[in-house]
């Protein structure tokens, strides 16, 4: 098989694919501009709900322009039994609950979420073409934002910080979420390298995939530490031979020793080594709950009061809430129950088929297109591990969302159905 031709363009891009492109864009550019904290009171009281408002717009109005050229794909059933319970349960919880309305916000963007990941991007994106020139749109949109933000902080003036406790959070007032837009530019700058025919274009990538590290390093994001951590074991793990799979195996072991001496140890404080999410969870999985809240979720609205606070000081209550714990499956767990959990968790794991990395080294000479699957697999693996102290998905929130996801889900999807082409043709 024949990887340049695989990576060339079968025809002209269509003007609603340009239209796509851009709504993504402008998700990106929200998630990237808005939770800003050098913008004034009246500002963040005018703009705030643009934050959810401009990615559901574009999902809705993306959808419609591709409505007839959807297609779900057969093993993400669990994903479409997962977006049935959740509307059961919004029905449940008007008819007999009556909550406040970020619950229903929290339910409906589960199923917007899910719709543009596993239904309208893989659609989308249905060639690495397509991956690749919004990539290469989406990495010079977080560069030039960055740039060009940091320049007018510099030329106006402005009184913002850059660091809080020892932690670089630049102009957001939180290392974490600074850290997530970085770990964004980093998974997209791996795989675009690996698309990437130019040596020039590598070269300035690798650059991207440094500074990106460091970054994340001075917010001290451990969680996208370990999901970097998570990318390379998993990459080389799938692309090593055995010797080297060997050799991971062995390094999980002791890395699991490490993890067990840090639980059992008396003298560590986990619930300080967690930066108290311990504490969140427990106090978050102590209500008492009776069947049906545990089949289909807890209604409590103490979650979902937020405020977003302004460089005077004064908070700006957040027009769309969610329930945030810094974790993705308790919160999937709260809003949907331990049936909604599992089918999410189901859909996660369709997503890793066995020995499809193994039918691709048969069929590839160039093997490009195995590092380019094994890195999508690598970054959907190091998302996965975010979830347990990030709450980053289900959301149309974050930059995880508007760019990592969508890619990842759409390689694994166009690759998978090119093997099934391949078997077919035998």
């Amino acid at each position: 098989m024949d990887s340049e031709k695989f990576l060339q363009p079968t025809s002209k891009l269509s003007v609603r694919f340009n239209l796509v492109l851009i709504m993504l864009l402008l998700w990106t550019l929200s998630q990237l501009l808005i939770p800003v904290k050098f913008f004034s009171y009246g500002m963040i009281l005018n703009y705030e709900y643009l934050k959810v408002a401009i990615p559901a717009t574009g999902i809705v109005v993306s959808t419609l322009l591709y409505i007839n050229r959807l297609k779900l794909n057969n093993n993400l059933w669990p994903f479409a039994l997962f977006n049935i319970l959740v509307l059961i349960i919004i029905a449940v919880k008007y008819i007999f609950m009556e909550p406040e309305i970020g619950v229903f916000q929290e339910s409906a963007k589960y199923i917007i979420w899910s719709i543009a990941v596993f239904l309208l991007f893989p659609s989308v994106f249905n060639s690495l073409y397509k991956v690749k020139i919004f990539l290469r749109f989406s990495t010079a949109l977080i560069v030039l934002f960055f740039v060009f933000i940091i320049l007018a902080v510099f030329y106006l003036n402005l009184d913002t910080l850059y660091f809080s406790n020892g932690r670089l959070e630049l102009f957001y007032g939180n290392p974490l979420y600074l850290g997530g837009i970085f770990y964004s530019l980093l998974c997209i700058s791996l795989i675009l390298r690996e698309l990437s025919d130019s040596n020039f274009e590598k070269s300035i990538l690798l650059m991207v995939v440094v500074l990106s590290m460091w970054v994340i390093y001075m917010a001290h994001a451990r969680t996208f530490m370990l999901a970097t951590l998570g990318i390379y074991l998993s990459y080389n793990f799938n692309i090593g031979r055995n010797l080297k799979k060997v050799s991971f195996v062995i390094f999980f072991i002791l890395l699991s020793f490490v993890f067990i001496y840090i639980i059992f140890s008396e003298s560590i404080d986990l619930n300080k080594l967690s930066s108290n999410r311990l504490l969140i969870w427990a106090e978050v999985m102590s209500g008492n709950l009776n069947y049906i809240q545990l089949l289909l979720g807890n209604y409590s609205d103490s979650g979902y009061i937020k405020e977003t606070i302004s460089q005077s000081g004064i908070g700006v209550k957040q027009t769309f809430q969610r329930f945030a714990t810094d974790n993705s499956y308790i919160e999937i767990f709260i809003n949907t129950g331990a049936i909604g959990l599992i089918l999410f968790v189901l859909g996660l794991k369709k997503l890793f088929p066995i020995g499809m990395i193994k039918e691709f080294k048969k069929i590839d000479r160039e093997a490009r297109l195995v590092r380019v699957l094994s890195l999508a697999y690598g970054v959907l693996m190091s998302i996965v591990i975010t979830g347990f102290f990030y709450g980053s998905f289900p959301s149309i929130g974050n930059t995880i969302n508007s760019i990592v996801f969508p890619v990842v889900v759409s390689i694994i999807l166009l690759l998978r159905r090119h093997i099934i082409v391949i078997r077919r043709l035998k």
